[in-house]
């Protein structure tokens, strides 16, 4: 599934498929993210959607951490809706995994990874 066809899909489909990618290697991510991940989808989507602009602006590569920072700062901005995206620092790599398991055609080369990266 391509990014584009996620955004079409209802609210609960795309949360079956986060955690269908989650389950598949569970122990590719921190402790706790799948837990995270099912009470919280509109921040793993927030993430989603913040990368794929970064990517539509024209940037290349980037850390998951200035995404996560992006979202943090925006979200203090945001007054109407009062959602602030507060999360870990510990699931940042976590959430770029994801979304480069899930989207590799969008987000396989985008995420500045470390290499041998453990728990």
């Amino acid at each position: 599934m391509t990014l584009k066809e996620f955004w079409t899909r209802s609210k609960e489909a795309r949360q079956r498929f986060i955690n269908a990618a989650i389950s598949e290697t569970p122990t590719d991510y921190y402790d706790g993210f799948s837990l995270l991940a099912k009470d919280n989808q509109h921040m793993i989507e927030a993430y989603f959607k913040k990368a794929q602009d970064e990517r539509l602006e024209g940037v290349k590569t980037v850390g998951s951490k200035y995404i996560v920072e992006e979202l943090r700062r925006e979200g203090m901005r945001e007054t109407s809706e009062k959602r602030q995206f507060n999360i870990n620092n510990n699931y940042t790599g976590s959430l770029a995994r994801l979304a480069m398991r899930m989207f590799p055609k969008e987000f396989g080369e985008f995420f500045r990874i470390r290499q041998g990266w453990s728990k």
